[in-house]
């Protein structure tokens, strides 16, 4: 993962991007020095029509999934409310 992707995450200008699984604790720190507040989680991936997700702790996922901080309120919920019918197809 780039150098810049992970520092935009920690200042804030990312809400959310794509790295190894090592990197959560790394990243998690770094974002609690700029919002002690926050919490920095995972996102499990989710497989279609209800179905199982793929293997998601293997090796091989890596590349970077962004939400820029600059993006509208709406366009976020709208976001939002997809990966939440998205997550609720697969329970």
């Amino acid at each position: 993962m780039s150098t810049q992707a992970k520092n935009n995450f920690i200042a804030g200008k990312y809400g959310a991007y794509r790295d190894g699984f090592a990197a959560l604790i790394t990243e998690r720190l770094g974002v609690m020095k700029t919002d002690p507040t926050a919490n920095v989680g995972l996102l499990i991936p989710f497989a279609a029509q209800g179905g199982k997700p793929v293997s998601w702790l293997a090796s091989g996922n890596f590349g970077i999934a962004a939400i820029p901080s600059g993006t509208s309120s709406d366009r976020i919920k709208e976001l939002l409310r997809i990966m939440d019918y998205l997550l609720r197809a697969t329970l």
